[in-house]
Formats: C-alpha cells, structure tokens, sequence
C-alpha cells in the first residue's frame, strides 16, 4: 500500500509489545510536532509498505531492536546487502514499472548499474558513498533530478525518490518470512525518518521477490522456487530481493503550479541540513547498513538560486 507520509499515524502489526503503545504514540506525535513545524521543507513522500493501520516506528526503535535480537552482533547465516538506488516518482511516473524490474533484475544478478541517468529515466544506479540533493526530491510537476521542466526524455517525469533496495540471501541453514523483516532510514534532519516492518505485505513480483532454495538447499540450481504472486508474510524463504522503502522531499507539495524556485529552496533546505541518509535491515538477527554523505559541490558560496548545475559537481 502506498500513503503520502503527511500520514504519520500508522505502525507495524506485531513489532513492538503492547507496553510501548503509549511511547509509539508520544513519538509519532513528537514526529508529527516536527513535520508540521517551522521548516519550509517538513512536507515529504514516502513509498509505504504498511499491511495494517497502525503507527510507524521510529529508526531508534528499529536499531534497539536490532540490539535486542542480536546482543549488538550481527548473525552470518543472512547476508543482507542495503543498495541505496535514486528512483522515478512511483507517484505518476511512466518510467517507475521499467526501473522496478530493473532494479530486482541488478539485485539478483549483483549488478550494480542498469542503463544510464543522464539519458534514460528508467535507469538503476547504486550510490556507493554519496547522494546529491537531486537523488532525494520528487515533486507535483514535471522535474528530474532538481531540474523544473526537464527536456525529453525527462520531460513526463516528477522527480526522484532514494529507494533501499534489499538483497538478502540466506546460506541455505534458515529460512525468514516478510513479516521478518524490519527496515528503518533516518536523515540527519530527521525529516526523512521512517521505519517499521513488512508484515501484512507480500510477494508481488514487481517490487518484492522471494526465493526459496528447494530441497537440495543450495540457490541457483533447477528445484528453485520463486514467490511473485501474492504469497503472504508468512511464507519461509531463503532469500528476498526487495525495491525497498524510499522517501524524498517535496518541493512545492502539491502545487502543481511550483517549479525551480522551490526546487532551489529545497537543495538550499539540504545542503544546510541533510549531511547524512541512512538506511538498515534486520533479519532474525542479521543487520545491516548502509551510510550516504551528502556530496558537497565545489565552490559552494558561489551557489546562485537558478544554477541548477553547481550542485551537480562531485567533490574530489
């Protein structure tokens, strides 16, 4: 299911115990209390995978979790890859269905691009250690990567939006459910917070993949089974290739009438607050994660409203 994230009022069935209920609610309505305050750029968009009405956990609750579970240590019997991805606008963008299956093409086959950005709106690209502020803003108008009014073949498009993408492979020893799976990504602002579980989801074969390795018990060979049609969070897999969760900012919300100046607010917004984008899984005892660092362009002071181009330089 996918909800705008003004939505904060929903959590994860079964994560956390009924005696957290009342923390649950005091830290969504602190998120709540942030998103709505002051800054110009609390509004955002988030790409959800909730199975019931209830309140999202926080990437702290998460991280405990993690620690409860694992004494601090992560397991070795489920590798976990977090492969940081800049997508589509899943919200009206034709190119989103090519990039999805590009995407859990690249996470099965450890590839790490797909296509390419700058000509083709469908393309994969794993960030390795830094995002740009054009990888993490979607709008109500047409953009592409912090550019209003983008030419062809950008010119349908609304944005882009940071997706964690999963693969997670097991060595055959244990098997995991959906509903295993925690998954939690934080901003350094805390804006771009957001955290939770995937029970109530399933394998749909567009953006969640399971695989179970047969009874020989080794991937790759012909008794593999494959999940894409539906089956539920209960279902035991030995590895799960996954879109992932992704969230973004929202220059000019729903104005459909905005454009670069809010574009130009927003990476002004991003460059003085989002130094750090992270991103973690949890597997029955198996973490891991993933750190982006925003990257600085050269010459920064010299950065003039309009110039769309000199935040788009990597630094050395």
């Amino acid at each position: 299911m996918v909800v705008c994230l003004r939505f904060v009022a929903f959590r994860c069935r079964g994560v956390l115990s009924k005696e957290n209920s009342m923390k649950r609610i005091l830290v969504v309505l602190a998120i709540f209390a942030l998103v709505t305050s002051g800054t110009a750029f609390a509004q955002y968009s988030v790409t959800s995978e909730f199975g019931g009405g209830e309140l999202v956990l926080t990437p702290e609750e998460v991280r405990d979790e993690a620690i409860n579970q694992t004494g601090g240590r992560s397991f070795e019997d489920i590798t976990i890859g977090v492969l940081m991805s800049p997508a589509p606008n899943v919200f009206g963008s034709p190119s989103w269905t090519l990039y999805t299956e590009r995407t859990l093409l690249a996470l099965q086959t450890e590839m790490s691009a797909i296509g390419d950005m700058s000509t083709d709106p469908a393309a994969y690209r794993q960030l390795a250690d830094r995002f740009q502020p054009g990888d993490i803003m979607v709008t109500s108008f047409n953009s592409w990567r912090g550019q209003a009014d983008p030419p062809e073949p950008f010119d349908a498009e609304l944005g882009n939006r940071l997706h964690c993408g999963l693969a997670a492979e097991g060595d055959g020893t244990v098997q995991f459910t959906l509903a295993d799976v925690y998954f939690s990504m934080a901003s350094s602002d805390h804006i771009l917070d957001y955290a939770g579980s995937l029970a109530g989801t399933t394998f749909n074969g567009t953006t969640r993949i399971g695989l179970d390795y047969g009874p020989d018990r080794i991937k790759g060979t012909v008794d593999d089974i494959y999940y894409t049609s539906g089956e539920d969070d209960a279902t035991p897999v030995d590895a799960f290739y996954y879109v992932g969760i992704g969230n973004a900012f929202w220059p000019g919300a729903g104005n459909p009438s905005a454009g670069q100046p809010e574009i130009n607010d927003a990476v002004d917004y991003i460059y003085e607050n989002v130094f750090e984008i992270t991103c973690l899984y949890l597997i029955r005892g198996n973490f891991n994660e993933t750190i982006l660092e925003l990257d600085l362009p050269f010459f920064r002071d010299g950065f003039e409203s309009g110039d769309t181009t000199a935040w788009t330089e990597t630094t050395p």
